[in-house]
């Protein structure tokens, strides 16, 4: 598993303003003025640093197999090297894309976004028939 993080030369910081402005700035509002409409809290809230990671592959292997990598071992996984890949954030699938090159870096270019399971029920009691 791959993790992004700030030796990549990337701040998190930065990165949670420019994704909330890339979102809203096209109706012509600057990056300062979209992040002063926010509340507070939820400026606090885009602050926070969490891990981003994308899974290329995994299986599980017996212990006796594992003792056998070393340098020049290769792993074969049942998954075809163009597959689409999966962006998760805190271990939580948000995105599905495919590698790209980013300057001299590994990247992601996302294809999909996926939406997070329903967490809402209804509250009403059922209908008595």
């Amino acid at each position: 598993m791959l993790e992004a993080n700030d030796s990549m030369g990337v701040d998190p910081m930065d990165t949670a303003a420019a994704d909330f402005t890339g979102q809203f700035g096209a109706g012509g509002l600057d990056q300062e003025a979209a992040w002063d409409r926010l509340p507070e809290f939820t400026r606090s809230l885009l602050q926070v640093p969490i891990i981003v990671s994308v899974t290329i592959a995994a299986s599980k292997k017996p212990i006796s197999q594992i003792m056998e990598i070393g340098p020049g071992s290769v792993l074969q996984f049942d998954k075809h090297f163009e597959s689409p890949l999966e962006l998760d954030a805190n271990g939580e699938p948000v995105a599905v894309g495919v590698a790209v090159r980013a300057g001299e870096f590994f990247g992601l270019q996302v294809t999909e976004m996926r939406l997070p399971p329903e967490r809402f029920w209804s509250v009403q009691p059922p209908e008595q028939s």
